[in-house]
């Protein structure tokens, strides 16, 4: 009938305009195309389940994509990082507290790593990120912020605190259980990190965002010259490494760090007492450096792995302080890589060539019989 069909007119004109209205958001969203062709047909019925159809195409802020597995961090912790005690005996109580808790968070975990460069700050930091996200460090919800790439300019210090609140209001906004790892905090413009205060201050939100599920991770080679002072004097008196805790330190590392150049000087993060753990990471001694060298080699030839006087020459390449007792790493395990590279050419070519010298005695051998 004409009334009928007019009907029918009306609602294809409602669901083109529709259409029309997702049409500029389905270049940025492609599920969006998927959204928009059932509600034009109709489908009611997909918004009860639109969650979880989304989750199957995207990152979620929720099983299987965020899905702590507190057993497997501290087995990497515990075998994959050496010379850390501290670190272990902190992080995974800290962390098991804020995920697994019933009660809410009264406010964002925060977290401090401190020490010499390659004792294992960022090492931790990945484990602590691919033990919690699915996709790890290239989680869409792991935000990595080197201040040296996003913060080189001093003067554009109103300008970075902007742009930082904003990053971290959008992301969280976006999920509640959001990572921020912030790398070089020595190097950060002073008072930038004072900007984000209240995020990570006592508040149930701020702006309309609760961010008292979330983690942040500060990096600092501020601090370091402190522990590697206290470590000395500790193995000075004899006493085991193992028996150096995390009380013997972190009042001495947060007091430097609070007068040292850098992100945390004079902060506010440290006087009204927001960062709940300073983890100091101890200088490395002989054998944990010789563990990075045996793990690193053995990723690229198990026989060389094997070779303990290959071991011992890439390990005499490193430098060890103090001059009168050299027990501890200048670099760590940081130039491990570039020395063990170098040193397993040097071992493949003295390998090749006494090959090449006992096949070529072998054919003077066989030539003597001949004759």
């Amino acid at each position: 009938s004409p009334l009928r069909f007019c009907s029918m007119r009306v609602r294809s004109l409602q669901q083109l305009l529709l259409l029309s209205l997702l049409l500029p958001s389905m270049v940025a969203d492609p599920f969006s195309i998927l959204a928009a062709g059932v509600v034009a047909t109709g489908g009611g019925v997909f918004y009860a389940f639109k969650d979880k159809i989304k989750c199957h195409l995207y990152e979620c802020c929720d099983k299987p994509y965020v899905k702590p597995d507190f057993e497997k961090m501290a087995e990497e912790l515990k075998h994959l990082v050496y010379g850390q005690h501290i670190v272990q005996e902190t992080l995974i109580p800290a962390l098991r507290a804020h995920f697994l808790e019933k009660h809410q968070p009264s406010k964002p975990l925060v977290l401090s790593f401190h020490g010499a460069t390659g004792s294992g700050k960022n090492h931790v930091s990945r484990i602590i990120a691919n033990n919690i996200y699915q996709k790890g460090l290239g989680s869409v919800f792991v935000h990595h912020i080197v201040a040296t790439a996003e913060f080189p300019d001093r003067t554009r210090m109103h300008e970075y605190q902007v742009e930082l609140q904003k990053r971290l209001l959008a992301s969280v906004s976006q999920c509640g259980r959001s990572l921020f790892i912030f790398d070089e905090v020595d190097k950060l413009p002073e008072q930038l990190l004072s900007s984000i205060k209240p995020f990570l201050d006592y508040y149930d939100n701020v702006k309309g965002v609760d961010f008292r599920n979330a983690v942040f991770i500060f990096l600092s080679n501020a601090g370091g010259d402190a522990i590697s002072k206290s470590a000395i004097v500790h193995r000075s008196s004899g006493q085991p490494r193992t028996k150096l805790k995390v009380g013997d330190l972190e009042r001495t590392v947060s007091e430097h760090v609070f007068n040292s150049p850098g992100g945390l000087k004079m902060s506010e993060l440290i006087s009204n007492h927001l960062i709940d753990h300073f983890v100091p990471f101890l200088p490395l001694e002989r054998e944990h450096v010789r563990n990075c060298i045996v793990f690193y080699v053995s990723s690229r030839d198990a026989t060389a792995a094997s070779d303990a006087s290959l071991m011992d020459e890439i390990l005499s390449e490193l430098q060890f302080y103090p001059a009168a007792d050299p027990a501890f790493s200048s670099s760590g395990c940081k130039r491990v890589q570039q020395k063990s590279d170098v040193a397993l050419y040097r071992w493949r070519a003295r390998r090749k060539a006494k090959t090449d010298g006992e096949e070529k005695e072998e054919g003077h051998g066989h030539d003597h019989d001949e004759i």
